[in-house]
């Protein structure tokens, strides 16, 4: 299998399906289409483009090319097949209820939270500045968020990932707490807990190593430089 994916310090949709393959053992090759913007513009390159058209059915990633050449797209999906095929369903809470709320956070996450996509794009590595509050139009994402995160390590009784194993939900979640790291967003005790396991994984650390040094997003680094102050580079990514 292929996992075709972009630019590992923004691309929070490539890293979910890849965290859940490392963690679990998952062999694939990794394909990595760096992102590059049009001067001025939050659209990649028409060279970017079309690399990925060539690969995707969608024209974007991440996308799962399997063996005999059937594509899958959509984070989720590439999970569901990862779980389904690869691992003997075990990237899924073992009991039903857990199960469908892990899911439900998922969607959420997935179709949600627009305000902090919007302020607060991840951006692996940096760091901003200021340290106060988070903009307002993000503060009822992130209490949602940091919300959701604790009920669920309550209801697992301090375990050490949401669910008490390693889950899709916890790959979902691991972009905003990225997110929450450069934003010196504060965390509740323990959401920081939580955290703290999660960045001290290894394959947490051999993606955070790998495009270190890859070019900056010109919009990206506006809305870091500038925070908490909106800029007219505030994008969904």
């Amino acid at each position: 299998m292929k996992l075709v994916i972009g630019t590992k310090k923004y691309s929070t949709w490539s890293l979910r399906p890849w965290i859940l393959m490392k963690y679990f053992g998952v062999p694939f090759e990794e394909c990595l289409i760096p992102f590059e913007m049009k001067p001025g513009s939050r659209e990649n390159t028409d060279d970017v483009r079309g690399r990925m058209r060539a690969v995707s059915p969608n024209g974007r990633v991440p996308v799962l090319i399997l063996d005999n050449g059937t594509t899958i797209n959509e984070s989720f999906c590439i999970c569901e097949y990862v779980n389904e095929r690869c691992i003997g369903q075990r990237a899924w809470p073992s009991d039903e209820e857990s199960r469908y709320l892990a899911k439900s956070m998922c969607l959420e996450m997935a179709t949600g939270f627009i305000e902090m996509r919007r302020l607060l794009p991840m951006s692996i590595g940096s760091i901003t500045q200021y340290s106060g509050q988070p903009p307002q139009a993000t503060r009822g994402d992130i209490s949602r968020v940091l919300g959701m995160l604790e009920a669920a390590l309550t209801r697992s009784g301090g375990k050490e990932f949401l669910f008490g194993p390693f889950t899709i939900v916890d790959a979902y979640f691991l972009p905003v707490l990225f997110r929450f790291e450069t934003y010196r967003v504060p965390l509740p005790a323990l959401v920081g807990a939580y955290s703290d396991r999660m960045m001290g994984l290894e394959h947490v650390a051999e993606w955070r190593r790998g495009d270190a040094n890859c070019p900056s997003i010109e919009g990206i680094t506006n809305i870091i430089n500038s925070y908490p102050r909106e800029t007219p580079d505030a994008c969904k990514i």
